[in-house]
């Protein structure tokens, strides 16, 4: 009985390592590369976080910041995928690169006949000469199809063996070894040195909002990082030797080994007013140079200096001369300050007993939004400049406003918009100030009007004098109270709108009765008011009203109504301003971007040989066969067959020639 041989087992360093170099891992880890490289590409990098959570809201916000989709090139777990795939890729290297050299380099003269008379592609042949004797035309036979051969002498047989396109096998090398230079590259350019920095406690993000000169030394980075990618804005004539780096909610500041002056930055519009290009003018301060190095940047045009480049990536306020005027709306209303300050300038005011501060946050140029036209339709506008502030209070609580400098025509009224907000995440809800002769001036004296006492009690008694008789208003007491109940009512009025009327009238007043109550207080409302302004347009020579002037009156009663709502005790106008621009410059540095260049050029050598170089291989078998011999012509191509098939039907009506000539046909 046959004994029986067992294969040896694989120990598992063994199963580890093949496990390491296989396909199947290899095409896991690079279907996770790119989807990861997809979600890298579609959501936006490193941006602030506060803009997160305005596009996915606090619950997806915080799923997507768990798994770090906010910066996925710098995950630990991209991170130890692009390390796995470069490891099982050089296994694979390792393991196959051998093997694949010595088939490309050697000839298969081992092949045996049984073998290649199953071969698809064969031709046989018979001639009354020797197996010797057919050699040296055999080895022309192939060198005329520009194949490289080597013969081979058996027991009672030669064999020839011929091929081409070895150099294929290179293409599986040169693309594995792309690959693995490439991923090599791209961990050059992570930020696996500052994430170490980070972990072992000598780097840590700053969260305050604070100039860089005040941002700590553990929060900064010196200049001999390896690489980094951050972004700088330089007003005009201002410098920079710094660069902001964005770490999930913080920040952390580069510094650089140069200086970066904004000389001068230009944009271009479209006529809508929407930024058509834009470029910066940039002056380079550096201790090697003898002087400044002058040179422009624009979009997709950067600077490369010293190993980084700058780019131009946006532009912004560089801090905006303002002239504001500050109309207070609580402290005596309808009085008015000027102020002059700048964009990124704070300021504290006083009121209702409270000290408050304004943080001037941005100034825009030109503004293109959807307008509603008289005919229903929306047109894209430019309505002009506006600052975007914030008021705090003492306890840090802000509100956010954009207020526009120009009035703006909707639906054929016209009025100055002043937004606000309490939630970044929510939309601006507007104050529409109506615009008489060009400002707000109007409105704030209709404001400083009823909140007069007295004069709101010579309009209301007036008012119930036209309406009730003057007759009646010669009691006293009857004329105290009616006066008294104007008053409350304009007060209740101005402190919480209609709404607060109605809710007045509720608690006050039996059911049955509130629907007539809540008319007639409206209509004394409006006609106390009314009386106000008639009575304030009349002092300023104006003896009859037009339709247009109570048109305007109908727009001040809505802004009355929505003011106790407004949240700001003044309302902020823009008077004039400087515009002063910032560049927004993205600077990088990049060491291993030539390496992964490298990387692509050996993956796309590779790829042109393993598609473009079809590797061919003939055998030309020789024996003896009833006193003649034998000739058998066997060709193999692993791809291209149609293509394979013209050519070993070429192959064998040159060599049918030879042997022609050989018989002397």
């Amino acid at each position: 009985m046959a004994e029986v041989v067992k294969k040896p087992q694989k120990t598992t360093a063994k199963r580890f390592i093949e496990f390491l170099g296989s396909m199947e891992l290899a095409i896991t880890l690079l279907s996770a590369l790119a989807v990861a490289s997809v979600i890298g590409t579609i959501l936006q990098q490193n941006q602030s976080y506060n803009d997160y959570i305005l596009k996915f809201g606090p619950f997806w916000f915080d799923v997507f910041e768990k798994i770090a989709l906010y910066d996925v090139y710098a995950a630990i777990w991209f991170l130890s995928i692009l390390g796995f795939l470069i490891l099982s890729t050089s296994v694979c290297v390792y393991r196959n690169a051998p093997v694949f050299l010595r088939e490309a380099r050697h000839f298969r003269t081992n092949v045996q006949l049984k073998s290649l008379q199953t071969f698809k592609h064969q031709h046989q042949w018979q001639l009354e000469k020797s197996a010797e004797e057919l050699v040296p035309m055999a080895a022309a036979f192939f060198n005329y199809l520009g194949l490289k051969s080597k013969s081979e002498a058996g027991e009672g047989f030669q064999l020839i063996a011929a091929k081409k396109g070895g150099i294929n096998r290179w293409g599986y090398i040169l693309t594995h070894m792309g690959v693995i230079i490439i991923c090599i590259g791209a961990l050059f350019d992570s930020k696996i040195p500052m994430m170490v920095s980070e972990w072992s406690g000598n780097l840590k993000p700053e969260t305050r909002n604070i100039s860089a000169s005040e941002v700590p030394d553990i929060s900064r980075i010196a200049p001999g990082n390896a690489s980094f990618r951050g972004n700088v804005q330089v007003p005009e004539g201002g410098k920079a030797n710094i660069v902001f780096l964005n770490v999930r909610d913080g920040y952390v500041v580069q510094e650089l080994p140069f200086a970066i002056e904004l000389k001068d930055f230009r944009v271009e519009h479209y006529s809508t007013g929407a930024p058509k290009s834009f470029e910066s003018d940039l002056l380079i301060h550096d201790d090697q140079l003898e002087k400044p190095l002058a040179a422009t940047i624009a979009v997709n045009h950067p600077l490369l200096y010293r190993g980084f480049a700058l780019y131009q990536a946006s532009f912004a306020d560089g801090g905006s001369k303002l002239d504001l005027n500050l109309w207070s709306l609580v402290d005596k209303p309808g009085t008015v300050i000027s102020k002059k300050t700048a964009i990124f300038k704070n300021f504290s005011f006083t009121a209702t007993g409270e000290t408050l501060s304004a943080e001037m946050i941005d100034f825009r140029l030109f503004n293109i939004n959807d307008v509603l036209q008289q005919d229903g339709t929306t047109q894209q506008t430019n309505i002009g400049p506006s600052i975007t502030f914030k008021i705090r209070d003492a306890s840090g609580v802000a509100k956010e406003f954009v207020n526009y400098m120009l009035p703006v025509t909707t639906e054929g009224v016209t009025s100055y918009l002043s937004g606000v907000r309490s939630d970044p995440t929510q939309p601006f809800q507007y104050l529409h100030l109506p615009v008489a002769e060009g400002g707000v001036d109007r409105f704030m004296q209709l404001l400083a009007k009823l909140a007069d006492e007295k004069v709101v009690e010579t309009a209301a008694i007036e008012t119930v004098g036209r309406t009730m008789g003057k007759a009646l208003l010669k009691n006293e007491d009857l004329a105290a109270d009616i006066s008294g109940s104007m008053l409350n009512l304009v007060a209740l009025f101005l402190s919480g709108g209609y709404e607060a009327v109605v809710n007045d009238v509720k608690a006050r007043v039996p059911e049955d009765k509130q629907q007539e109550v809540i008319e007639t207080y409206l209509k004394l409302l409006q006609s106390v008011i009314g009386t106000v302004y008639e009575t304030m347009l009349n002092a300023e020579g104006q003896k009859s009203l037009q339709e247009s002037d109570w048109l305007w009156f109908d727009m001040a009663l809505q802004a009355l109504n929505t003011l106790p709502y407004y949240g700001a005790p003044l309302y902020v106008e823009m008077k004039s301003f400087e515009h002063i621009q910032a560049a927004g410059i993205q600077i990088t540095k990049s060491p291993g971007q030539n390496i992964v260049y490298f990387g692509c050029v050996l993956l796309m050598i590779g790829v042109f040989f393993l598609f473009y170089i079809n590797p061919i291989r003939y055998w030309l078998w020789l024996d003896q066969q009833n006193g003649k011999t034998r000739i058998l012509l066997a060709g193999v191509s692993h791809r291209h067959t149609r293509d394979f098939e013209k050519q070993f039907d070429k192959a064998v009506e040159v060599f049918d020639s030879a042997l022609n000539r050989e018989r002397g046909e």
